[in-house]
């Protein structure tokens, strides 16, 4: 059973990336901020319920594996895996088509992507299915210009980590 959990997890995240979805959210909910008199907490936002999710445009190729990031309206995807190979394609969503982009310096999968705002920074990631290939490159994507910029390794090389962009700081976690 053990050795069928990867397959299957393969098979549906597969499945699951060949159509890109998407929704439209409402307006977040504001509550009536209190008097200071009041005592009470201050006024939260609150997302209020999707609701309905739509069939978008597929994605060019059969992938997963990818990091993908948003900066001006635009969903941005980079490398993964297609077809058992790590692929170094990337493409820029812009709500109905992808677009290819400039291709990542190196073939990557499972890497991450964070954004400033204005730049995407694809994080460490592996060069080869199967083998000990874990990276600790770290790579700026300028959308204005469409190139790539190779910016200090970190200390530890990783793939499936977690990271965050925050008060001027990438946090990479595992």
């Amino acid at each position: 059973m053990r050795t069928m959990r990867p397959l299957f997890i393969t098979l549906a995240v597969a499945l699951l990336a060949t159509y890109a979805l998407t929704t439209t959210l409402p307006a977040p909910v504001r509550t009536p901020t209190p008097s200071k008199e009041s005592g009470n907490p201050p006024a939260t936002t609150t997302p209020a319920a999707c609701e309905e999710w739509s069939e978008a445009a597929v994605y060019p190729i059969p992938i997963f594996g990818n990091a993908v990031a948003s900066v001006g309206g635009y969903i941005y995807s980079f490398g993964g895996v297609t077809n058992n190979l790590i692929t170094d394609n990337a493409y820029k969503f812009d709500g109905s088509a992808w677009t290819p982009i400039a291709a990542l310096p190196v073939s990557r999968t499972f890497a991450s992507a964070v954004t400033d705002g204005r730049y995407i920074y694809i994080i460490n990631g592996q060069e080869n299915i199967g083998l000990d290939t874990n990276t600790n490159t770290l790579f700026r994507y300028d959308p204005q210009t469409n190139t790539y910029t190779q910016l200090a390794s970190s200390y530890h090389t990783t793939f499936q980590q977690a990271a965050v962009y925050a008060n001027g700081h990438i946090y990479r976690i595992g």
